[in-house]
């Protein structure tokens, strides 16, 4: 006797995580951090361990190759990118041709013969053929991306020694702890798969918003509709051969999708969790002090006032009621803790709330408790 079984088209999907995708992420986050709110804590404190030339060079490179986001396609479509250390992704990038570098930088919107005839010849029409394409018409970023052609060995070479440099002086350590949040994060969503139709699951995961103007929803039980652009296409879940699905603590609110040759490549967000430190039951002084300034009314007040504008003692006694010694010494405690700054001018010295001390608070609290 013989048994058909269907083939059960959730055993087509993968979860992997990348430490190379992780860390150019992050490189995207410390450039364009205002799209981030989220990750702002982390950006004002890991920002404090770079230094001024090497966060010069990730606002040189995110200038130009079109935001670090995109580097993310040189190794996407990677048969192992789930088993690739991020020594080995950045191998893979420094082997490529350096045709293939650019047509991948380029996020594969301009064909390679074009890229190949620019490379060739940077000062003729191809070049201007590609500005035209990628709609480049400011002249500094024209003479990036000619700059680009030019050299491209060089530039490929270059970013290839940056990311080793940033991966080895700071991001390697900080992936110790990313890397616990990620495999939560896989073990959530395996488990919500297992509840879920397998359209249903990757439409909710995808939260509707998908890099390179797509957007994913579900049709039918087993389909889901890609909208781009270029026009709608309907995907049979049936139809792909493999799900890749990888858990990301900076990707949001950006996600990343690849769809070729029956591989659906895409991305979800993690919470940004916390970190995880060898921390005693003594809280850290510098919290405690914090802590102990911001547990008073009136300098709450003080605080509220000074999210609207700049204040100085004579308007704060006037607004609160108080006598000004009072709120001179107010504004000591607040000055001790670092919370506020001053600028003397003419008679009067005007004090402004500082708020990335404001916005770094939770996540210490965070640190403190988790550990």
């Amino acid at each position: 006797m013989a048994v058909v079984v269907q083939p059960n088209i959730k055993n087509r999907v993968r979860f992997l995580y990348s430490p190379y995708i992780e860390t150019v992420l992050s490189l995207q986050v410390l450039y364009d951090p205002h799209h981030h709110g989220a990750l702002l804590p982390w950006v004002i404190r890991f920002k404090e361990r770079i230094s001024p030339e090497d966060y010069g060079e990730i606002r040189y490179f995110g200038d130009n190759i079109r935001e670090w986001l995109f580097l993310i396609d040189l190794v996407l479509d990677h048969p192992q990118l789930g088993r690739l250390t991020f020594a080995d992704s950045v191998d893979h990038i420094a082997s490529m041709p350096p045709a293939t570098f650019v047509f991948r930088l380029l996020g594969e919107q301009v064909p390679m013969t074009e890229i190949e005839a620019a490379i060739a010849d940077p000062a003729g029409n191809a070049v201007a053929g590609i500005f035209g394409r990628l709609d480049i018409t400011s002249p500094r970023r024209c003479e990036e991306m000619t700059h680009l052609f030019e050299t491209p060995e060089k530039i490929q070479k270059d970013l290839c020694v940056f990311l080793l440099s940033y991966w080895n002086q700071y991001f390697e350590e900080e992936y110790h702890w990313v890397e616990l949040l990620l495999v939560k994060g896989v073990k959530d969503e395996a488990k919500r798969l297992a509840e879920e139709s397998l359209a249903r699951f990757l439409t909710r995961l995808s939260g509707g918003l998908i890099s390179r103007d797509k957007k994913l929803r579900r049709t039918h039980p087993d389909h889901v509709l890609i909208e781009s652009g270029s026009g709608p296409v309907e995907v049979s879940m049936s139809d792909l051969s493999e799900i890749a699905l990888f858990p990301s603590l900076f990707v949001s609110p950006q996600s990343i999708f690849e769809l070729s040759g029956g591989r659906l490549v895409m991305s979800f967000s993690v919470p940004p969790g916390v970190y995880l430190r060898r921390d005693t039951l003594v809280p850290p002084e510098q919290l405690s002090r914090l802590l102990k300034t911001l547990a008073d009314e009136t300098r709450l007040k003080i605080m509220k006032l000074m999210m609207q504008d700049r204040q100085f003692t004579q308007g704060l006694a006037v607004e609160l009621g108080l006598a000004e010694p009072t709120i001179s010494r107010h504004l000591k405690v607040l000055r001790e803790a670092d919370l506020i700054s001053s600028v003397k001018e003419g008679n009067y010295i005007y004090y402004t709330l500082r708020l990335e001390r404001i916005a770094e608070l939770h996540m210490k609290i965070l640190d403190f408790l988790r550990n």
